[in-house]
């Protein structure tokens, strides 16, 4: 009897205990079970793709909301319209490798509408349109990189204020490969490639503040690099244009640039006050090296080179009383009308032969 009362009550007392853990358990899953609220399913990161419209009905293709679209296949235009219009805000177009292509008679490849901001196009190309391959007109911080604008029958890129354009082509369009509208200003172009254009291949000359870096401009009928006020033109490679390599007004930064083989000037700088022109090379171009326009002043022409071309190596015009020019360091041989003629009014180093130079500012001309 004593022996059955035992195991009753042992098992009374493993009972409660299990009932005790179950209870323990019970409330630290309430208090350490995660958030009473979990959040909602991950939101898709898929871009809106963009496929061939049926028919031409389906044109333009209209990215009339804000988001990012892709192209999931070449896309190839109508006689009449454009091929793609963006009529929003901030929107990112990823060609993904694919290619807009137009046909006789179309508009432009991509068009922005409007007053739009915030625009992104990158990796494909547009060719074959009847008018520019990408045009932005009111587009505001609009970047485009990556792209190929080739065989339109007006300008490969039109770009608006402030944007840029990097790592891309326009090639054989039927005016300028790219040109930046009147009025705008600090829009940027570098690591581009702008060649076998009909026009000039930058055209920038009714913008102020542009900045031109990296870029190689040739065998473009119209002109190489061509901007207005107070721009920045670095290290870019121009030659072999029907017209002058690089053209710039007042205020301007020049520098490291390379200007060969073109059928005018290597440099022409016509507003010529407070222009900065240092460290670069003319050579073989069929005018002056570096022609800096009267009736300027204030600018510094500093330790270029100028040889083998068939006007002046360095042809610097007189500047208003008062505000001398400034000529240093400068370099020229064989050029065909000789290496300098330096107008009234500017202040420049002696001009001698490299055997004699005393001083270190002086301009070598052999």
């Amino acid at each position: 009897m004593h022996t059955l009362n035992t195991r009753i009550n042992t098992a009374i007392l493993i009972v409660i205990a299990l009932t005790g853990f179950a209870v323990v358990a019970m409330l630290a899953s309430r208090a350490y079970g995660g958030p009473l609220d979990p959040p909602g399913p991950v939101a898709s990161t898929q871009s809106n793709l963009i496929f061939q419209p049926a028919s031409c009905a389906g044109f333009p293709i209209v990215l009339s909301s804000s988001g990012s679209y892709k192209l999931a296949s070449n896309i190839t235009g109508c006689a009449a319209k454009d091929g793609i219009q963006i009529t929003a805000s901030n929107v990112t177009l990823d060609l993904a490798g694919f290619s807009v292509l137009g046909v006789p008679g179309s508009g432009y490849g991509i068009k922005s509408v409007g007053v739009v901001s915030n625009l992104d196009i990158s990796r494909g190309m547009v060719a074959n349109w009847g008018a520019s391959g990408v045009g932005l007109y009111g587009s505001a911080y609009a970047r485009i990189d990556g792209m190929i604008s080739t065989f339109n029958s007006i300008d490969g890129f039109r770009l608006g204020s402030p944007s840029s354009l990097a790592h891309s082509t326009a090639s054989n369009n039927g005016y300028s490969g790219i040109r930046v509208l009147n009025g705008t200003f600090n829009t940027t172009i570098s690591d581009c490639n702008v060649d076998f254009n009909n026009g000039e291949a930058i055209n920038a000359l009714g913008a102020d503040g542009i900045t031109v870096r990296d870029c190689s401009a040739g065998n473009n009928n119209g002109g190489g690099i061509f901007v207005g006020k107070s721009a920045t033109i670095a290290n870019n490679h121009v030659h072999h244009n029907n017209g002058t390599g690089i053209y710039s007004d007042d205020s301007c930064m020049i520098t490291g640039n390379s200007s060969e083989w073109n059928a005018f000037a290597g440099f022409q700088v016509i507003g010529s006050v407070a222009c900065t022109v240092t460290g670069n090379k003319a050579f073989a171009n069929n005018g002056d090296g570096f022609s800096i326009a009267p009736n300027g002043g204030y600018s510094w022409i500093d330790s270029n080179n100028a040889s083998g071309n068939r006007g002046w190596g360095f042809n610097v015009g007189a500047a208003n009383p008062g505000y001398p020019n400034i000529v240093t360091r400068n370099a020229a041989s064989t050029n065909l009308l000789d290496g300098y003629t330096v107008g009234a009014n500017n202040d420049y180093a002696p001009i001698v032969l490299a055997s004699a130079v005393v001083n270190p500012m002086s301009n070598i001309n052999n």
